[in-house]
């Protein structure tokens, strides 16, 4: 079983794109966590049962969010952090849980996920259950970040203890819409590019360590 974490805002039929590739992918043993982010006027009634709705009250955004359903989602093998501006190839699910397999057969570690378009290796993956086990209430992402650079730290935490694999065979299309989603998530772009500064600064590695600057 594979949960699927899609934090979202006002990106209607991006998302409704985003899970029909999930979908029509064809792993079957799947689960997708939609949190809507604090906009009130966005609805949302998925037709499937494997399809559960979160809602923030107020907009807290992609760190807030994804760490919430990782600690309140149900009991799965792994779970697939994304966004709601990707389309996942055909089997490109499966072939990240091959991986995982054949990499990590413990389910300790972390399956980077490559975009059509550049990216860092670890802006999407795929996490095993043990390796989601190692953070305390299962805050994966650290929570100094608002949007940016938490997924950063976390891939070269997993790098720094031989825990991270890069799965070739997957290329997720980003489209990175050019709304207001995304304008939102650059007014805090600032902010987290100066708390990845203050976090190198003083050495801390969320995962290695949890200390905090924020």
């Amino acid at each position: 079983m594979i949960n699927v974490i899609i934090p979202t805002y006002d990106r209607l039929e991006s998302l409704k794109r985003t899970i029909k590739s999930i979908i029509e992918g064809g792993y079957k043993d799947i689960r997708i966590y939609i949190v809507i982010d604090g906009n009130n006027e966005l609805r949302y009634t998925p037709s499937d049962s494997f399809i559960t709705i979160y809602r923030n009250e107020k907009r807290m955004d992609w760190i807030f969010s994804t760490n919430r359903i990782l600690r309140e989602m149900d009991e799965a093998d792994a779970a697939i952090y994304a966004s709601d501006d990707l389309e996942f190839p055909p089997h490109g699910i499966s072939k990240a849980m091959a991986a995982l397999g054949e990499h990590f057969p413990d389910s300790d570690g972390l399956i980077g996920l490559k975009q059509s378009c550049a990216g860092v290796d670890s802006a999407f993956g795929l996490m095993g259950k043990k390796f989601i086990e190692r953070f305390p209430n299962k805050q994966v992402f650290c929570p100094d970040y608002i949007h940016y650079c938490s997924d950063t730290e976390l891939g070269r935490f997993a790098k720094s203890i031989k825990k991270f694999h890069m799965c070739e065979g997957v290329a997720l299309k980003h489209d990175r819409l050019k709304d207001k989603t995304r304008e939102l998530g650059l007014k805090v772009y600032g902010t987290d590019r100066a708390t990845k500064a203050e976090r190198a600064r003083k050495g801390f590695l969320w995962g290695q360590d949890f200390e905090r600057v924020r």
